[in-house]
């Protein structure tokens, strides 16, 4: 998936988490700013989300979520039996690590997944990616694949981001190093393309999640593209109940939004001719 020039897919994680959170991402696609997009088909927010993205120009792929809410599918591997839902994100990989996930349950997962996608807009999904990038771990993997494959499906997500954007944020390290260890398993740009595959270039996004200066770092980051296509994953929302109530990242999606919306982000894209597109162009 590469271009000789710099093409830049800005991709908004969570689109029918909540309707605030659809809110935001939608005010950015407005802007121009945002092309693409991923799906949480088992959320609050989702049948709000299909009505709002009508005669939007933005690509869609599905958020793969295994950690929030309830499963559309049996997947008794992947459910508490306590509460019916999903595992917590802690419990999930807790238990993926130790074979008690199984990747049959996954896969159905997934494709449940995206059929529901599909239904709702009548077209394949651009791309698939994860909530808190559950996808990469070695047992949901494999899984993911075979169930993208079996629906068409070619775009995926590696997010691999060099540590030396972090700029000295411990946090933004943390994540990098903990993903690096969980894509030992397999999950790579390499392993993507033998399975038939294909990924962005490049990766961005987590180094300015949660950061004060997100706006800046989104100008810096625009002047620093490489060749070929970077995906940038971005979160912007507003806060809502629903959100409150399933979520810590709250008041930072709307930081993101004054950004994604703001002159000074749409102005730097116009000045160094950014080629956006989404996944569905490659």
């Amino acid at each position: 998936m590469s271009d000789r020039a710099a093409t830049l897919v800005v991709n908004a994680d969570d689109l029918g988490f909540t309707p605030g959170v659809n809110r935001g991402i939608l005010e950015c696609a407005a802007a121009g700013t945002v092309t693409s997009a991923s799906v949480m088909v088992n959320t609050p927010g989702f049948d709000d989300a299909m009505v709002g993205v009508r005669g939007v120009k933005l690509g869609l792929g599905l958020h793969l979520n295994l950690i929030d809410g309830d499963p559309l599918t049996g997947a008794s591997s992947l459910r508490d039996p306590t509460t019916g839902g999903f595992w917590r994100f802690r419990e999930f990989l807790a238990r993926a690590s130790t074979g008690r996930v199984r990747a049959g349950d996954i896969e159905a997962e997934a494709a449940a997944q995206l059929a529901r996608l599909r239904a709702a807009t009548g077209l394949a999904p651009t791309h698939i990616d994860s909530h808190r990038h559950t996808h990469v771990h070695p047992v949901a993997w494999p899984a993911l694949l075979a169930a993208a494959r079996y629906a068409g499906v070619r775009v995926v997500r590696v997010p691999r981001e060099p540590l030396a954007t972090n700029a000295g944020r411990a946090r933004a390290t943390l994540s990098k190093v903990l993903l690096g260890v969980a894509m030992t398993g397999g999950a790579s740009p390499r392993s993507a393309a033998k399975a038939g595959f294909r990924c962005a270039d490049h990766f961005v996004g987590i180094s300015p999640q949660g950061s004060a200066s997100f706006e800046d770092d989104v100008i810096a980051m625009l002047a620093g593209l490489k060749p070929g296509v970077t995906e940038f994953m971005v979160h912007p929302g507003y806060v809502d109940d629903a959100l409150k109530a399933r979520d810590g990242y709250q008041l930072e999606r709307e930081v993101e939004v004054r950004a994604l919306t703001g002159a000074r982000v749409r102005e730097a894209m116009l000045a160094l001719g950014t080629r956006l597109v989404s996944f569905a162009a490659r």
